[in-house]
């Protein structure tokens, strides 16, 4: 979170302070303010898979948290193409079955050929 908010841009150093004295009360206001400097210092920027790794999100807890910007633990960019192409083909299975029961029955017109 705080190399979130070293990111943030002119109220980072404020936002993580808040952070820290809301979060982590547990912490001395010396071990905050070294915690910020460092977050500040590194600047590191994550990637999805890097974040979702160091976080260790299994996949029901992602699923959970609806969270769509890292990803899931060991989680491969190859992974994730397969995921979403499995994703994918169910929604279009669903939207295809929505269109066939919601479509207009077709009825046929037979002429009566044994008419009176």
């Amino acid at each position: 979170m705080l190399d979130t908010l070293a990111m943030s841009g002119k109220d980072g150093r404020l936002r993580a302070t808040n952070f820290l004295a809301f979060r982590c009360g547990w912490m001395s206001p010396a071990d905050r303010e070294d915690a910020i400097e460092a977050a500040f210092r590194r600047r590191r920027f994550w990637t999805p898979e890097a974040l979702g790794n160091d976080l260790d999100v299994t996949e029901t807890e992602h699923a959970r948290a609806r969270i769509r910007t890292f990803r899931i633990a060991g989680m491969t960019d190859a992974d994730m193409k397969a995921k979403r192409a499995v994703k994918e083909a169910a929604r279009k299975r669903l939207e295809r079955l929505q269109q066939r029961l919601e479509a207009t029955p077709r009825v046929a017109i037979f002429a009566d050929t044994h008419s009176t």
